[in-house]
């Protein structure tokens, strides 16, 4: 649900709109159909590389192609010269490029993994107003009419109205 030129409304007509009393916050019902017609509030997952596609971006680096072509000219002088039963630097070289690939590729899955653990233990919890008491949610759980408190040091968690203010200061980081 989106209230359009919210921006131009003034805190009662927007409250009105959303069905919130903004002295009391939203009832439990109305946090539910929030939630129901909105969703929560947090980003899209975004879909993941496949592996194909890890493994192509890792083949494709400047530094495998010299390899790759250097296994390739190596194969080629030992199939003319036959020197040796099998094309010993070529098997090498072709060694060291799968290895540096798998290795890159779980290089990537811990930062992946990393950055998960990480954006879990950063995700801000919201102080909120609902049926006349204050809560204290994690911030995926605001939906559309949730009177937010404010204190020093708390994150903004979703788009607001600001409906009282004492002394506000913001950072913009």
């Amino acid at each position: 649900m989106t209230i359009p030129k919210a921006h131009a409304l003034s805190v009662t007509e927007v409250a009105a709109v959303l069905h919130v009393d903004t002295a009391r916050g939203l009832t439990a019902q109305a946090v539910a159909e929030s939630r129901e017609a909105c969703g929560w509030n947090e980003l899209e997952a975004v879909a993941g590389v496949p592996l194909w596609r890890r493994v192509w971006d890792q083949l494709r680096d400047a530094l495998v192609l010299l390899l790759l072509v250097a296994s390739v000219i190596s194969a080629a002088v030992w199939y003319v010269e036959r020197d040796s039963p099998l094309p010993y630097e070529s098997l090498v070289i072709l060694t060291i490029v799968v290895l540096n690939t798998v290795l890159s590729l779980v290089q990537e899955g811990r930062a992946e993994q990393a950055l998960a653990a990480l954006r879990a233990l950063s995700a801000p919890q919201v102080t909120v107003l609902r049926e006349g008491h204050v809560q204290r949610i994690p911030g995926r759980e605001v939906v559309l009419g949730d009177v937010l408190e404010l204190a020093e040091g708390d994150l903004v968690a979703a788009d607001a109205r600001v409906v009282e203010v004492a002394g506000l200061r913001t950072l913009e980081a």
